[in-house]
């Protein structure tokens, strides 16, 4: 089944090994059951086919997907074409995105000092996807952190939501912020009437 449904999506394989299709079930098969969960088998569409995904060199490798939806987020990031975008374009270039709800989860509702406040959401994401540059992202290490992260949320049901957000709307490090800098203010206060 492994190798008719490999042939059929055009995708690669390691034709050296004697039972390639073992391998992969092998390789992917993290609960040890012996065949490839759903959970497993996306994973593994992904992290197996990394190098062709978006390339148009396999079938059902997300090219609608990336073609539609992430690439033309990605170049929209990344406006003056240098082919890498970092979490500080990520984050200004984003926030004029549509999102059906901009009241929930909004990185960009956090003021100090009347000035917009940069919280650590988008740099998290470059680091953990950057490979080729560092505190940057290639297109390619862009649509695979959105996919794995996606698989993450969707199969996990964590996210990073549930600790830096209360009620989807307060954002937890921004008020942190706030606090430690009201701290601050009053220190300063405190030694000026000394």
């Amino acid at each position: 089944m492994v190798r008719a449904v490999f042939k059929s999506l055009l995708w690669r394989h390691d034709r050296s090994s004697a039972d390639w299709a073992k391998d992969i079930v092998d390789k992917y098969d993290y609960d040890g059951d012996g065949r490839l969960s759903k959970k497993e088998l996306i994973l593994m569409t992904l992290l197996h086919n990394k190098k062709s995904i978006g390339a148009g060199l396999c079938k059902m490798c997300y090219t609608n997907i990336i073609n539609e939806i992430l690439n033309p987020i990605y170049f929209y990031i990344d406006c003056n074409r240098a082919g890498v975008i970092n979490g500080e374009s990520l984050f200004k270039q984003i926030k004029d995105l549509v999102r059906p709800n901009a009241k929930i989860y909004n990185m960009y509702g956090c003021f100090v000092n009347g000035k917009r406040y940069h919280t650590h959401a988008t740099n998290d994401f470059i680091l953990k996807n950057m490979q080729t540059f560092k505190g940057g992202v290639t297109r390619r290490e862009f649509v695979m952190g959105l996919l794995l992260g996606y698989w993450d949320r969707l199969h996990n049901g964590k996210t990073g939501k549930g600790i830096r957000w209360t009620n989807k709307v307060e954002d937890v490090v921004c008020k942190r912020i706030l606090v430690n800098n009201s701290h601050s203010i009053l220190r300063k206060l405190k030694n000026k009437m000394k």
